[in-house]
């Protein structure tokens, strides 16, 4: 009499099942070591490189097609090129004891030709033994089409209308707390 019903989707849910735990172990083999990126942990040093210019032109130096980052000077305080420490904040002494003639003349090239001193931090550490060598490693498919940021659309207007708050009517004050503003021309 009372016979058993049968629900039309129980034959879909082990299917459902199946495919999501294969989506997933898919997933988690794609991700492995190689694929995080290394990180600064406290304390590490995180060294200071900057742009390597030619003495007699000024011109930057390229290794290839890219240019070429040198340390900066050496401290004479640790004998070591300069560096921060991730996370530490503390005042940071570094006298260059002698300034080599390149030295000296590549600041003098700054000053006198008002050229920028390009330094950079790397954003992280070296990681993965194939990116130091120039190979990348293997990423997900997110990672390999870096997002681009598109210009700007917003144009501000080079003539705002000023605005000049006005005293609210005697009916707000009682009760109500409108406001109102005018634009002056």
């Amino acid at each position: 009499m009372f016979a058993q019903r049968r629900w039309p989707c129980s034959s879909l849910l082990p299917a459902v099942v199946l495919a999501l735990s294969s989506i997933l172990g898919f997933a988690a083999a794609a991700l492995d070591d190689s694929d995080i990126r290394p990180q600064y942990h406290y304390g590490a040093r995180i060294p200071i490189t900057c742009l390597d210019r030619s003495i007699e032109t000024g011109e930057h130096i390229q290794e290839g097609d890219k240019l070429k980052y040198v340390p900066f000077a050496t401290c004479e305080e640790t004998g070591l090129p300069l560096d921060l420490q991730y996370g530490v904040e503390a005042d940071i002494n570094c006298t260059i004891a002698s300034v080599s003639d390149p030295l000296f003349h590549l600041l003098e090239f700054y000053i006198h030709n008002d050229a920028p001193l390009s330094c950079r931090l790397p954003a992280r550490p070296p990681g993965h033994p194939a990116a130091r060598a120039g190979i990348r490693p293997p990423r997900l498919r997110a990672g390999r089409h870096p997002p681009t940021l598109p210009p700007p659309r917003q144009h501000a207007s080079q003539h705002p209308p000023p605005l000049r708050p006005q005293a609210p009517p005697p009916q707000a004050r009682l009760g109500r707390r409108r406001f109102r503003r005018r634009v002056l021309d």
